[in-house]
């Protein structure tokens, strides 16, 4: 019967790890991809000068084309970039992903912080409104999404007059007539 014990075991063990390789090598080739997709678009605002013409009173808006974005997971302490994607001609993406909630940037906050900060605090008549304004809009996404099942977005970049998308900027120079 001793002789016999050491055989047992080594086939329970052998038994039981072949269970576990088993079970995790379905969870990683299961994981469902969604595909997510929609319009990218970008409102400019009537900033004065003359009258405009009725139909440019509240700005125009135009698709984003060949605009480039970059996705991460949420919940995550750096900022690894798991799928890129460029907009085409039209503004219009798809994609596919994993179940799980992500974080969607633009280009322009992909940008080491140090140069993103460089390029982003103002310049003249256009000043930072202060430094923690522009580290929380660096961190934070263009939208997130939670997806559980195929997604369609509509996003719309939305300038300001004189400081463009940056929120951190305030125009003190003269205004228009």
């Amino acid at each position: 019967m001793l002789k016999k014990t050491p055989v047992i075991l080594i086939v329970i063990i052998l038994f039981l790890t072949s269970c576990a390789s088993n079970r995790n090598n379905n969870s990683t080739t299961s994981q469902e991809q969604i595909t997510i997709s929609g319009v990218i678009k970008y409102h400019r605002p009537y900033c004065g000068g003359a009258a405009p013409p009725p139909e440019q009173e509240n700005g125009k808006t135009t698709t984003f084309a060949n605009h480039k974005m970059f996705v991460t997971k949420t919940n995550e302490t750096e900022r690894k970039i798991i799928k890129e994607f460029i907009t085409d001609a039209n503004g219009r993406f798809s994609i596919e992903l994993p179940t799980g909630e992500y974080n969607f940037f633009g280009e322009h906050k992909i940008l080491p912080f140090d140069e993103f900060v460089a390029q982003n605090s103002g310049a003249g008549d256009v000043v930072l409104k202060n430094y923690e304004c522009l580290k929380n809009w660096y961190n934070t996404p263009e939208f997130v999404v939670n997806l559980t099942a195929d997604t369609t977005i509509n996003f719309t970049y939305s300038e300001r007059c004189f400081t463009k998308l940056n929120p951190c900027l305030e125009y003190k120079g003269a205004l228009r007539p």
